[in-house]
């Protein structure tokens, strides 16, 4: 979406600037007064909305809203701009997020599908001022424009514990077929309404990876009424013509019972926001009188100057300016250089730059930096002008030592480059801020050596900043580093020359947990606050520990894995800032083993480790004597509590997900309500899903030799 909203930007910008530009014509025949007139009417007032509104779908599936009503539309929440081109045109830009949601109840088909939609566009519509009074509360509209979406339609096919379904002549929902040979074997169904498969994977219909990104027009009508001078609230409904019959994966082209009409599929949006005028362009005519001007549009003699600056009082912007300093021709005093001090109080009027002491001169780099790292360090610098007593005041013994750190958004998809760069430092953590996940690497007392460890990140296509702080109290960003970068960049380019490095990372070694295709559990490293996860550009993520100075503690923390279950847990190495083989690190390997420089994926959770198990049921208090009675039948429950105080009762651990299901038939047999298939891995939770998954792929192990 990024492109639709870098689009809609351009647009009104486009469009405002061509509106100011028709509004500025020069006339040199016009007095002040008529000038101001001309400002007065430039209609740049940018008007920001925020509206909640249904999405309702037109399409094959529910076959155009046959039988539906707009009760069962989505949420949508929408954000726009809108700016008066004229007294009867608008240009609106706009987003649109929302859902849609089809299940077919009165059809033999009983498709369904729910589509993430995401949109922006731009609409010009017409207020019908030709027609109504100046003064009015509300005002109707009409318009049309042009928008791109963007949509993610998935179905329903399984329910929570894995099972398909199929639907009945008796409008049943069971786990086998009506026409098929053991369908008296089948068990009764309920529809989880989660839409868990992928409509355009799934390729019913062979459209193939048809785009997910396309393009309609909307057309618009509404009303708008006025509640202040700053809000207006806003009614409308939008259908939009929509170029592609894919939303729902159903079209003429679809097979048997599926097929659908040649129509495209269609939305329609109502919905209901608020406006508020945010006005940044508010030019008020001055009240003189055109009396104080001649014909030529210049002020008569004989009017007062209080001051003595030249500039009369009815229009001097800043009276009280000291005799005979030079002014503008708003009788504000010159600033010639710009450093925020006028010219008669500026000892250096034309300064170099706008980095000046009190006086107006301008500071030398070295002053510059002296300041820059007085206020940003933790040690009291002094220097030429500047005192101790200036210095920042050394942090209380009692509280966390500051120090600074290079952050690296965590989230951010990298190479396998990117990733020994990253492994090669030996101290990297993460941590988390109001939500965003980054790793921090380094541990720096000073600024200059935190912005080092910055720009050689870099270097290695990372995306790093500085922050100050510690782990108690959270970091923060360190703002404008630039003159601080510049002098270390030019101290690192002459070490280069004379290859004289001082910043080399030694030998040490970290332990690769696993690499997954798909994020692993949280819970699954429940207790281990020494590993970190990295995403790799070859959709691998990674699980490593901490770094290790010898190999023989990181072999023991190895070992300590493979206890744990994690089967295919190995070592790696680095030197230098470089990943290196495990041989060339001093390690002796069996010859028939992996030597990774490059990792595939490699699921080391250990199958055997993984356990299937029926959670019964929840409670919080006593447990009614009916469920009790159930529990002590079903044999061998155990009870577990929750970190919410809540306890579940769960079976006894079996291996196999066959032994698991029989056990939930035994479950609802006995009349328990709503028993549930659940996963295990030391003793933390997971879901049906996760350990079937664990189960069913098997671990490549490393070995090495004692």
């Amino acid at each position: 979406m990024r492109y639709v909203i870098y689009i809609l930007v351009m647009l009104y910008t486009l469009c405002v600037g061509t509106a100011t530009a028709q509004e500025d014509s020069t006339d040199t025949g016009k007095t002040p007064v008529d000038e101001f007139d001309r400002v007065k009417g430039l209609k740049l007032k940018p008007r920001l909305g925020l509206g909640i509104g249904t999405m309702m779908f037109y399409g094959d599936i529910g076959r155009d809203n046959a039988g539906y009503h707009p009760g069962t539309a989505d949420l949508g929440y929408t954000l726009d701009i809108t700016n008066e081109l004229t007294s009867y045109l608008d240009l609106r830009l706009y987003t649109v997020f929302s859902t849609l949601t089809v299940n077919e109840m009165n059809s033999d088909r009983r498709l369904n599908m729910q589509s993430q939609v995401r949109s922006g566009g731009a609409l010009v519509s017409y207020n019908f001022d030709h027609f109504l009074p100046e003064t009015r509360g509300a005002e109707p509209f009409i318009g049309m424009g042009f928008e791109a979406f963007e949509f993610l339609s998935k179905t329903d096919l399984y329910d929570a514990n894995g099972m398909r379904y199929h639907y009945w002549s008796d409008g049943s929902i069971r786990s086998i077929a009506e026409n098929a040979g053991n369908a008296n074997e089948a068990v009764m169904l309920q529809r989880d309404y989660v839409y868990e498969t992928d409509l355009r994977e799934l390729n019913r219909d062979g459209f193939g990876a048809y785009p997910e990104r396309n393009f309609a027009i909307p057309v618009s009508a509404g009303v708008q009424f006025k509640v202040t001078d700053r809000f207006n609230a806003r009614l409308a409904a939008t259908y939009l013509f929509t170029l592609t019959d894919l939303v729902d994966n159903v079209s003429a082209q679809s097979a048997g019972n599926r097929q659908g009409n040649a129509r495209n599929d269609r939305f329609l949006f109502s919905s209901v926001s608020i406006n508020y005028d945010l006005n940044p362009l508010q030019i008020k005519k001055p009240k003189i009188n055109p009396e104080f001007f001649d014909d030529a549009g210049n002020l008569l003699a004989g009017l007062d100057d209080t001051d003595l600056d030249g500039i009369a009082d009815v229009i001097d912007e800043c009276p009280g300016t000291p005799e005979n300093a030079p002014v503008d021709a708003k009788g504000c005093p010159l600033d010639s250089d710009g450093d925020g001090f006028p010219d008669y109080l500026d000892e250096e009027p034309q300064s170099a730059h706008t980095y000046v002491d009190a006086e107006g001169v301008a500071l030398d780099d070295d002053e510059i930096y002296e300041r820059y790292l007085m206020w940003n360090d933790s040690i009291p610098w002094k220097g030429s002008v500047f005192s101790e007593d200036y210095a920042q005041v050394l942090a209380d013994a009692s509280k966390a030592k500051m120090s600074y750190r290079v952050r690296i958004p965590r989230d951010a998809v990298l190479s396998q480059e990117e990733i020994n760069a990253l492994l090669a430092f030996e101290d990297v953590h993460t941590t988390e801020d109001d939500g965003d996940r980054y790793f921090l690497v380094g541990d720096f007392d000073n600024l200059p050596e935190a912005v080092r460890e910055k720009l050689e990140l870099l270097e290695s296509g990372f995306a790093p900043d500085v922050v100050s702080g510690n782990d108690d109290e959270g970091y923060a960003q360190v703002e404008n580093t630039e003159e601080v970068e510049a002098q270390v960049r030019d101290k690192m380019q002459a070490e280069a020359a004379a290859e004289t490095p001082d910043h080399v990372e030694g030998l040490h070694f970290r332990v690769q947990v696993g690499a997954f295709s798909r994020e692993v559990p949280e819970q699954i490293f429940a207790g281990m606050n020494d590993v970190i996860k990295v995403k790799g550009s070859d959709g691998l993520i990674r699980y490593m520990t901490r770094s290790y100075q010898s190999m023989e503690a990181a072999a023991e923390r190895r070992i300590e894995l493979l206890l744990l279950g994690f089967d295919g847990a190995f070592i790696t190495a680095y030197e230098s800032g470089d990943r290196i083989t495990l041989q060339q690190a001093g390690m002796q390997v069996h010859d028939n083993s992996k030597d990774v420089l490059v990792d595939s994926e490699n699921n080391s959770i250990d199958p055997d480790a993984v356990f299937f198990r029926i959670r019964l049921g929840t409670f919080n208090g006593d447990i009614p004597t009916k469920v009790l009675d159930q529990m002590l039948t079903f044999g061998d429950v155990r009870p577990r509590r929750n970190p919410d105080g809540s306890t579940s009762f769960m079976s006894e651990p079996v291996k196999s997900h066959r032994e698991a299901l029989e056990m939930l038939e035994h479950a609802f047999e006995l009349g328990i309500d709503q028993p549930q298939v659940v996963g295990e891995f030391n003793g933390q939770f997971l879901t049906e899903e996760e350990a079937r998954r664990f189960k069913e792929v098997g671990a490549e192990q490393v070995y090495f030799q004692d």
